[in-house]
């Protein structure tokens, strides 16, 4: 191989020197042709591993051998590793991206399938040492990323649900999207960046707690005891957090405006989560700025 590169890049060889490099690389070609005949079963049976719905094993195989021919380009014996090891790994990554380029109805970039799999193993892991469910604050910090990232990837790989699904009643569903106007659809995902922008002028931890809290950016709703037990922290330390948050937002009106439109699902009552709650808002409206206080009432206005 590299006796052809020479041959192709260097245009002035004597030749003598030409025609040894010409049996080189003649020679050189037959070693490669006769790798990839021994090693096709491999890929083949690595191949069989990884086959999905959508996909069929000899286009894998097909995958899979392209990632062979890489391999015998860049393999170096001088490192000291076998050539079918090395040659493993390039097949499994070549017959992989192609599982997460063509298995998906919508494609999902290949560092989100990466981090798909590794939350997975971290998932196993943390079961056969625990004994429970990592938390996603768990796997953040396991990842080192942030929580954001982690929420976002474990809601990536869900199947998608086509435009004429039915219900449970066989009646169509009803999509949130159709039941809004494009201006009001462009007002909410102002609205949305404007969240997660405001979250990120909060440090790392005030940030995560307060849109775990509040289910602000698309994360689900957490209580004050499961925002404690993710931090190892009491549920009177997370509400002063929440509590502090809030104070540095006092004049972000979107954020507002989401927290008083998403109240949570919790029980009604004296002492519940729905009544703290309550005295939640009624503290972010004594904190926001008249500006502020006027786009919680009509978001349309500027003041």
């Amino acid at each position: 191989l590299r006796a052809r590169e020479r041959l192709t890049g260097e245009p002035d060889i004597n030749p003598a020197m030409r025609g040894e490099l010409e049996m080189l690389a003649s020679d050189g070609e037959l070693a490669r042709e006769t790798l990839i005949r021994c090693h096709v079963q491999v890929v083949a049976a690595i191949a069989r591993v990884y086959v999905p719905e959508g996909l069929e094993t000899a286009d894998l195989v097909q995958e899979g051998t392209i990632g062979l021919m890489r391999a015998i380009e860049k393999f170096d014996e001088a490192h000291g590793v076998r050539f079918l090891s090395y040659a493993v790994w390039w097949i499994r990554q070549a017959i992989q991206r192609a599982v997460d380029n063509n298995a998906r109805t919508i494609r999902l970039p290949v560092q989100v399938c990466e981090m798909i799999r590794e939350i997975a193993m971290i998932e196993e892991q943390y079961w056969r040492e625990h004994q429970r469910d990592a938390t996603d604050p768990e796997i953040a910090a396991a990842l080192s990323v942030d929580l954001a990232q982690v929420a976002f990837v474990k809601r990536a790989p869900q199947t998608p649900l086509p435009l004429d699904a039915r219900g449970d009643h066989d009646d169509p569903v009803k999509w949130c999207a159709g039941e809004l106007s494009l201006e009001e659809l462009a007002i909410e995902r102002e609205r949305a960046e404007a969240i997660l922008a405001s979250l990120k002028t909060l440090d790392r931890r005030d940030g995560e707690v307060l849109r775990l809290r509040f289910g602000l950016g698309g994360e689900s709703q957490w209580t004050l005891e499961q925002v404690g037990r993710a931090y190892g922290m009491t549920r009177e330390r997370v509400r002063q957090i929440q509590v502090r948050a809030t104070e540095k937002l006092a004049d972000t009106p979107d954020l507002y405006k989401t927290i008083l439109e998403m109240p949570p699902r919790t029980p009604e009552g004296p002492g519940s989560e729905r009544e703290e709650w309550l005295q939640i808002t009624e503290q972010l409206l004594q904190l926001a700025s008249p500006a502020a206080r006027q786009q919680l009432t009509n978001p349309r206005t500027a003041a």
